[in-house]
């Protein structure tokens, strides 16, 4: 990775070598945090770039602008300098989007560690101008960055004051202060020797004291004294501001042209910018770039996000002078700047300068470029935030704006709030533009809103646009992700036959919405055919649904939906005890996680992270899906990422924290009175209490589940769950539980059970072929145990043997036998042997 700190340009003053402010750095450097600070012209720039400059470390520089406040835009512009050290990296930065959650930011870390240090080379990471934000989530940013305390690296923060509020400093660090950036009176002499002027070092020491050491305020005066001698400078500046601004005018801003101090002062309103957006405000072609900004001391180039920045000082002197601009000059500046941006991608900075101008109408369209599918949280926020911007009389001229906003509010979870606008809009539509293609877009979007809360009759309001929208949708198309991290089928009620209903609505739903949407969707009725022979126990007849919704909707480049169907062809073969189909369908995900066209989705995460889970090996699912995170997707469609980080937990023992999930996910499940996703709670929780022993707990959640799930006949939770529910069932067919018929528990338990000896040999053909080594979380005591049991101790002489009594003899081996999905002595003894246990 290369060095990237700011680039001087030809002309601009290097300064000089100073070892003592090299040496404080480097043991600076040392430390996980240290800390420049010192106010406005202190040189904590230059001082540190000097010396980064020369040394063996890797740098990422990134400079702050008043822009940075908005999340997403610093996420956007930090990504963008990433790119030049670890492109792939930086991919992956875009795709999780802003860290805006600890368990995001968890993501981000592993991401950072894993692909940042594969040299071993100490990397510095150094943010630039910190007291130009005050954004509470990208302070916590930062915040979490200097706790994480990363190996071999260094956070240097550039700041004017410290402690810098919101970030609190529990890492060791070294703070290196205004009078270590000073200059010394040997240092002031080497500075002017640079310059060829011969000055004594009495004379070098009356100048320094005279500006305190001053940095700034010392190379203004070297520049006076080249030309007009000591004593003039000294007469000339004192520290206070209005003297150093009068020595910019002088010495600096009156060497410009007229035209090219107008356009500087112009470049002030516009915080940081690129090479080509000067010339783009300036209006002329073919400036050269270094007369203009490579001269001037106090403009200095970032490499690293290929932007020019005024010196904060310089940048204030500046902006006094926005007076004197004609405010037409601003706005056609303005304009010209937000339309580059534009027309080169930088669309934060495009709404933020047409925002400045109030130009209602162009932000609307740079809104529009957004991809129109469903959104990260942080995204979907800055996108609503917008809108509502835009004034009253825009959004009542421009209906779009309210059905964009509606299906933004949907994405994150907002349903009410979506539901006030939407409904508000269609009765306006329906009474003034009565089958209009606009209100065909407004059903459109009650189409997806009503998809995104797993609502049912879905399809009526699809079939309503699709005769408004003969030639489909101008917004929605295929990269609409309609499942992404979600399940396909929706149930929103336990009433019996509901589920039925469901299937019968995506039937009639799905041909009308691909056409509305432009292929968005395809394969999506062939899924939800599938997940209903699944969920209702017919696992065989689930296979050929599977296989269309696969190949229809790769067809149409539908990935989340053909993601989908592999993720339920792994679980359908591991019911059914297939092992080579199971192999056969991990190639198949692993094909496509190859694709450059499916990159992305996280379906193929969660489909490893399922079968890694049933394994036990949860250190293999990735970290994101572990700590259900969105990772770029939409908060409106992450359960099978919560669902499969529940089973880590669950594998782990980790029982309390898959407690605290459950709350979270139910709470999400409720809110979308999303049934089949409740009952994965509820059987969650039941046998997460059966395993902490509080067994009234579990017997209500049981319950529960079996409440939601009964009615429509679906019982495959409870197998696919195997032996953690069979020991759970076991008991409920014992002692009964008031609620749950007898002969449902009879049936279920019996499947469990059967589905636990096809995981076991499952499990334990899998570490044969990986050469694993599995004891099943076996204890010393219980591996011993098994070792009798496979030389033909009867009970009474393994007491004897392990001098324990028979009743823990009884026990233990019962809690064998469940670890094991066991269900006698021989059952056991083959499966520890063909794990190598014993």
């Amino acid at each position: 990775m290369a060095n990237t700190v700011p680039a001087e340009q030809p002309g601009n003053e290097t300064g000089i070598r100073r070892p003592r402010v090299e040496s404080i750095l480097a043991e600076a450097l040392q430390k996980p945090l240290a800390v420049l600070q010192g106010g406005a012209g202190f040189g904590k720039t230059r001082a540190a770039a000097d010396y980064l400059a020369r040394s063996e470390y890797r740098t990422v520089w990134y400079n702050f602008t008043a822009l940075d406040n908005n999340p997403s835009r610093f996420w956007e512009s930090v990504s963008a300098a990433f790119t030049l050290h670890h492109p792939a990296l930086a991919e992956k930065m875009k795709l999780l989007g802003f860290p805006d959650s600890p368990q995001a930011f968890s993501v981000f870390l592993t991401d950072l560690t894993e692909n940042l240090y594969t040299d071993r080379q100490a990397v510095v990471f150094v943010f630039d101008d910190l007291f130009l934000v005050e954004n509470i989530q990208v302070r916590t940013f930062l915040s979490n960055l200097i706790a994480a305390r990363l190996e071999n690296s260094c956070l240097l923060l550039l700041a004017r004051s410290w402690p810098v509020a919101g970030i609190e400093a529990a890492v060791p660090m070294q703070l290196v202060g205004a009078d270590d950036l000073c200059f010394t009176d040997e240092e002031a002499q080497a500075l002017f020797a640079s310059s060829n002027m011969q000055v004594s070092l009495e004379e070098a020491a009356a100048v320094n004291r005279y500006v305190s050491g001053w940095p700034i305020a010392l190379s203004l005066l070297k520049m006076v004294m080249r030309r007009e001698g000591t004593q003039a400078a000294m007469d000339a500046l004192s520290v206070s501001k209005p003297r150093l601004f009068a020595m910019f005018e002088r010495e600096i801003f009156s060497q410009y042209t007229p035209r090219e101090q107008t356009l500087l002062i112009l470049l002030s309103g516009l915080e940081s910018f690129p090479r080509g957006m000067v010339q783009a405000v300036s209006g002329e072609k073919g400036r050269d770039l270094d007369q203009l900004m490579g001269g001037n001391l106090f403009i200095r180039y970032n490499a690293s996000v290929r932007r020019f920045y005024f010196h904060p000082l310089y940048l204030e002197f500046l902006r006094e002078k926005r007076h004197t601009l004609d405010e037409e000059y601003v706005t056609i500046t303005y304009r010209r700047a937000a339309e580059w941006c534009r027309e080169n991608g930088h669309y934060y900075d495009a709404i933020n300068y047409y925002r400045r101008i109030g130009s209602h109408q162009e932000v609307w369209d740079i809104l529009l470029l957004f991809e129109a599918s469903r959104h990260t949280q942080t995204e979907a926020e800055f996108l609503i935030e917008q809108i509502k911007w835009l004034p009253d009389h825009f959004r009542s001229k421009t209906p779009m704006t309210r059905i964009l906003l509606a299906v933004m509010l949907t994405n994150n979870l907002r349903f009410e709030e979506a539901a006030a606008v939407l409904d508000a809009v269609q009765t306006e539509l329906e009474k003034t533009q009565p089958g209009s293609a606009m209100l065909g877009e407004c059903y459109a979007a009650r189409g997806l809103i009503m998809l995104g809360r797993e609502e049912n009759n879905f399809d009526v309001w699809f079939q309503k646009a699709d005769d408004l929208l003969p030639n489909g949708s101008s917004r929605w198309n295929n990269k609409l992700r309609l499942v992404d991290l979600g399940p396909g089928l929706n149930l929103q009620s336990a009433r019996a036959g509901e589920l039925k209903k469901s299937l019968a609505c995506f039937a009639a739903g799905v041909p009308p919405m691909t056409r509305v949407l432009h292929g968005a969707g395809y394969g999506l009725d062939h899924l939800c055919e599938c997940e209903f022979e699944f969920l209702t126990g017919n696992a065989r007849k689930a296979i050929e649904p599977a296989y269309q919704a696969l190949y229809t909707a790769q067809s149409k480049s539908q990935y989340d939906i053909a993601g989908n169907a592999l993720f339920m062809l792994l679980r359908i073969y591991t019911v059914l005890g297939e092992y080579q189909n199971i192999q056969d369908t991990l190639k198949h995900v692993h094909e496509y996680q190859k694709m450059d066209a499916a990159a992305g989705f996280g379906i193929w995460d969660i489909t490893f992270g399922w079968f890694y889970s049933e394994l036990g090996e949860t250190n293999r699912v990735a970290g994101w899906v572990r700590n259900a995170v969105q990772y770029g997707h939409a908060p409106v469609g992450i359960e099978r990422a919560l669902l499969v980080r529940l089973r880590c937990l669950i594998a782990d023992g980790h029982y309390h924290e898959a407690l605290a999930l459950l709350n979270q996910f139910e709470a999400v499940a409720k809110s979308k009175s999303a049934v089949i996703t409740q009952i994965y709670v509820q059987l969650s929780r039941a046998v997460t209490y059966h395993y902490l022993r509080q067994h009234t707990s579990a017997d209500t959640a049981l319950k529960a589940a079996y409440k939601l799930a009964g009615g429509n006949g679906i019982v495959m939770p409870f197998i696919e769950y195997g032996n953690r529910t069979r020991s759970l069932l076991q008991r409920a067919r014992e002692t009964g539980i008031p609620g749950i018929p007898s002969d449902w528990l009879e049936e279920v338990h019996a499947r469990a059970s059967t589905f636990a000896k096809r995981h076991a040999f499952l499990t334990g053909r899998y570490h044969q072929q990986q050469n694993l080594r599995q004891n099943f979380g076996l204890s010393k005591r219980e591996i011993h145990l098994l070792e009798n049991l496979s030389q033909g101790l009867t009970r009474e002489e393994i007491s004897a043997s392990m001098e324990i009594s028979l009743n823990t003899v009884k026990s233990m081996t019962k809690q064998v036998f469940a670890k094991l999905g066991a269900i006698n002595s021989a059952d056991a003894v083959r499966i520890a042997m063909a794990n190598q246990i014993i």
